[in-house]
């Protein structure tokens, strides 16, 4: 079976930004999320359906979690960190974390939403876990050993 990427998920089977994220990142980094899973991210598409906080963000703060979290966030050195660090990349780009205003920003009238945003979060998301790719680590792998 194909994998899709970023713009078949938001583009073609019309997933909201927060889901595109997640899925893509799913197929990319084989994280063997399964569709219950994949769902968790749903409802902060579209800033949590009022304009809030960015649903790309939010889902990619998801997969840093998944893919950089021990067995808590807290105790997890240098998470918090990556996440901040994630968090102002996020911010200094679109000058806003808040989906309204990226939105008015990126938004267009052409059928493509806002994948300006998502394409760019998913960049950024790729650009963090490179740079800290010695640092992953697997729950899922750690699970099954145990």
């Amino acid at each position: 079976m194909k994998m899709a990427n970023l713009r078949e998920y938001y583009l073609d089977q019309n997933y909201n930004c927060a889901e595109s994220i997640l899925r893509s990142a799913n197929d990319r980094l084989n994280l063997g999320l399964d569709e219950k899973a994949l769902k968790m991210v749903a409802g902060c598409g579209g800033g949590f359906g009022c304009g809030g906080t960015c649903g790309t963000l939010c889902a990619s703060e998801a997969v840093l979690s998944l893919l950089f979290v021990d067995q808590k966030a807290h105790e997890t050195e240098g998470f918090r960190e990556k996440c901040i660090e994630f968090y102002r990349r996020f911010e200094s780009q679109w000058g806003s974390v808040n989906c309204s205003v990226i939105k008015a920003m990126n938004n267009r009238d052409d059928g493509s939403r806002c994948f300006i945003t998502v394409e760019a979060c998913e960049a950024l998301l790729n650009e963090l876990i490179a740079k800290h790719k010695a640092e992953m680590i697997v729950n899922t792998d750690k699970e099954k050993q145990e």
